[in-house]
């Protein structure tokens, strides 16, 4: 009786395995870089690796490996240098099943952050910030296209002065980045 009763499950469980295939392969990995810029202005590069697993032809859970260096200059005397990597998990959505496959998602993770502003002043931060991101884009084929709105706790920074005063400063560590990149694997089987 007890082997009857395991057949009959495993036939159950495969029958709900074959109804529920999927059309496109479990594992993606995407890499790629874009374009990044602060709330305030001004930009940089990013360059992302993402590995994801299809939970099924509609969802994605995946990581996000991302590093941004973002630079601003104003006038000839000030400048603001940014790293931010990050370390993140991430959701997407995929709205149609067609080759052009429009997504939206979320992430969130932690958020490495090095800031170097220099003026009339230095200013020095450095830290890990909580951070998520609402993100939409599209998959066409093997090509990706991602936008992100990286939105992540200001750090606190030490500002100083020509004569050596210092003070405590918040500097805004949020961005948005515009990539490009391509994937392997993913594809329809």
């Amino acid at each position: 009786m007890k082997k009857q009763l395991l057949t009959l499950v495993l036939v159950l469980f495969a029958s709900v395995l074959s109804v529920q295939a999927q059309e496109y392969k479990k594992v993606k990995v995407g890499l790629g870089f874009g374009y990044a810029a602060p709330n305030d202005g001004g930009g940089g590069a990013a360059i992302y690796l993402e590995p994801a697993y299809r939970v099924n032809d509609q969802i994605a859970v995946g990581l996000r490996m991302e590093g941004a260096i973002i630079g601003k200059v104003v006038g000839e005397s000030e400048a603001d240098v940014s790293f931010n990597g990050s370390y993140t998990v991430n959701g997407q959505y995929y709205l149609s099943d067609a080759k052009f496959r429009p997504f939206v998602g979320l992430g969130m993770g932690i958020y490495s952050i090095g800031n170097v502003e220099v003026a009339n002043s230095a200013v020095l931060a450095f830290g890990s910030e909580f951070g998520f991101y609402p993100r939409f884009g599209f998959d066409l084929g093997h090509l990706n296209f991602i936008f992100d709105y990286n939105l992540v706790s200001a750090s606190e920074g030490i500002s100083i002065d020509d004569l050596g005063n210092t003070t405590n400063v918040d500097i805004k560590n949020g961005y948005f980045a515009v990539k490009l990149g391509f994937s392997i694997g993913g594809g329809n089987n």
